[in-house]
C-alpha cells in the first residue's frame, strides 16, 4: 500500500519520546497544546460519527501529527458502521481506554469513542491514562469502578477536569456526547472556549 507522508509521526512520540513541547507538572503537555489536539481529533468524530461510524481504537499510538501540526486520525481496523439505535457486542480496543460497557459486554456504540476521549485528554495532560496499572485485570477494574477510581492531581484545571468527569461518566446514556446535544455538546464545552471550529476545519489555526 503507497500511503500519503504524514511528516510529524506519531502523538505517543510526542508526548514520550520528544522535548518540542514543554511539560507542566501533572507530568504531560500545557493545556493549550493538549486543548489543540483534542480540538482536532472532536472534529474528525464530528465527521466520522456523521457518518455513522464508531471508531473503537482512539489512543495516542493512532493520532499522527502532520506537517502543519494538525492531527490525523488513522488505523480505522475496528471502526464498524452502526446505524441510529444499534448496538454491537465485538470486544476490541486498547485496554486501557475501554469504557465500562465494552469490558461488561453490555453492548456498545459510537459512545465508546467519548470514553476514549477523555482518557486520552487526561493522558495528554499527567503523561498517563486515569485507570492505568501494570495488571491488565485491575486495569479493567478501575474502568467499572471508575467512579471511586477516577483521581485528579491536585490542582487540576477545573474546566477541563469538567470535561473529562462528563466523558467518563459510566453510564453510556448519561454520557457527553450522547445525550440529546451530541457531539455539538463537546465542540461547545467551556474548555473549548475560544476555538473558532471553522477556522480550525480550515486548517487557518
Amino acid at each position: 500500500l503507497l500511503l500519503e507522508l504524514v511528516q510529524g509521526g506519531e502523538l505517543w512520540d510526542l508526548l514520550y519520546q520528544s522535548d518540542h513541547l514543554p511539560r507542566t507538572r501533572f507530568g504531560g503537555l500545557q493545556e493549550n497544546h493538549a486543548r489543540m489536539y483534542t480540538a482536532c481529533i472532536a472534529s474528525a468524530f464530528a465527521h466520522i460519527h456523521g457518518g455513522s461510524y464508531a471508531y473503537r481504537d482512539l489512543k495516542a499510538e493512532n493520532l499522527l501529527i502532520d506537517a502543519e501540526g494538525y492531527i490525523k486520525i488513522v488505523d480505522f481496523g475496528f471502526a464498524k458502521k452502526l446505524e441510529k439505535g444499534q448496538k454491537t457486542q465485538t470486544l476490541c480496543g486498547t485496554p486501557e481506554y475501554l469504557s465500562p460497557e465494552l469490558v461488561l459486554s453490555k453492548g456498545h456504540n459510537h459512545g465508546v469513542d467519548y470514553w476514549a476521549l477523555g482518557i486520552l485528554i487526561f493522558k495528554l495532560l499527567c503523561g498517563i491514562t486515569p485507570f492505568a496499572n501494570p495488571n491488565q485485570s485491575k486495569v479493567f477494574m478501575k474502568i467499572v469502578h471508575s467512579k471511586r477510581c477516577l483521581i485528579f492531581p491536585p490542582d487540576f484545571p477545573r474546566d477541563v477536569k469538567d470535561l473529562i468527569q462528563k466523558l467518563l461518566t459510566p453510564n453510556p446514556t448519561l454520557r457527553l456526547g450522547v445525550l440529546r446535544g451530541e457531539i455539538q455538546d463537546i465542540l461547545f464545552h467551556r474548555w473549548f472556549a475560544g476555538i473558532d471550529w471553522d477556522k480550525l476545519e480550515g486548517r487557518r489555526y
